[in-house]
């Protein structure tokens, strides 16, 4: 299979995309990890990577998204591999607005499963599409940060560019 590769930077973040001719296979936010570098960029034995040339309308939105604007990308997503339930998680909380906030008990009950708020946090955790499914706007009861598959740092940082700030002054984490 062949994957085309797209590199954003800006507001200090690096993004990565990976897109294969069904959709979107992934996003990843920082440095590539440098065991991808070891094998030159090939994650997965018949896995052939082609760095994208030309500004493609995913970078360009990414690339607003960047620098405080709505991410104005709906294009489609690879889910091959992503259960019904993640499925479910992941298009409820696509329709979370841009600058606006959930809890894991809000997208628990929005997909009609209100006792599940573990299982949304354990396929929020796991999603491959961090920005294009924006699991950071979700928020812990109580409006702890909650968890974050990029760190909470990388967490805190995307809500401030989300509220024009620099520096996004949440309560604490306790426990």
């Amino acid at each position: 299979m062949k994957l085309s590769h797209l590199e954003v930077r800006g507001a200090g973040i690096v993004v990565h995309a990976w897109r294969s001719p069904v959709g979107l296979v992934a996003v990843r936010l920082g440095a590539v990890p440098e065991a991808a570098a070891a094998t030159k960029g090939q994650p997965v034995e018949g896995i052939e990577i082609d760095t994208e040339s030309d500004r493609s309308e995913l970078a360009d939105a990414l690339a607003e998204y960047l620098r405080g604007r709505p991410l104005a990308w709906d294009g489609s997503l690879d889910l091959r591999g992503v259960t019904g339930f993640q499925r479910s998680v992941f298009e409820a909380v696509r329709g979370i607005p841009f600058g606006e906030i959930r809890t894991y008990g809000d997208v628990a009950r929005r997909i009609g499963r209100a006792g599940a708020v573990r299982a949304v946090g354990n396929a929020l955790h796991r999603n491959p599409f961090p920005l294009v499914v924006p699991c950071h706007r979700v928020l812990r009861e109580g409006g702890g940060l909650g968890g974050y598959s990029c760190g909470p740092a990388m967490k805190r940082r995307l809500l401030a560019i989300e509220h024009g700030q620099t520096e996004l002054d949440l309560r604490e984490e306790t426990g």
